[in-house]
């Protein structure tokens, strides 16, 4: 039931087509990578920080493309996320 009211929210954004490059797509692999390397307990304090850092700047970078590259359908999902927001409070 959980699954279905969740996709039932989505519907008004469902149909957007977003522009995702090779490099975008990377950029997620690495991030993705990070992730896993910081589940490890065996890091010290200092690589931990390294990959944090290094994580929230491709995240960033990423970020950017996305909205440099698809710019209306950002503020679709932008205004929908605050819609869906303010009828949760």
């Amino acid at each position: 039931m959980k699954n279905d009211e969740t996709i039932e929210k989505l519907n008004p954004i469902k149909d957007l087509e977003f522009v995702i490059t090779d490099d975008m797509k990377e950029t997620i692999f690495e991030m993705l990578t990070i992730q896993q390397i910081l589940k490890s307990d065996e890091l010290s304090k200092r690589e931990r920080k390294m990959l944090e850092k290094q994580k929230q700047d491709l995240l960033n970078k990423f970020k950017t493309k996305l909205q440099e590259l698809n710019p209306t359908q950002t503020i679709i999902v932008r205004q929908f996320l605050n819609i869906e927001k303010n009828k949760e409070n």
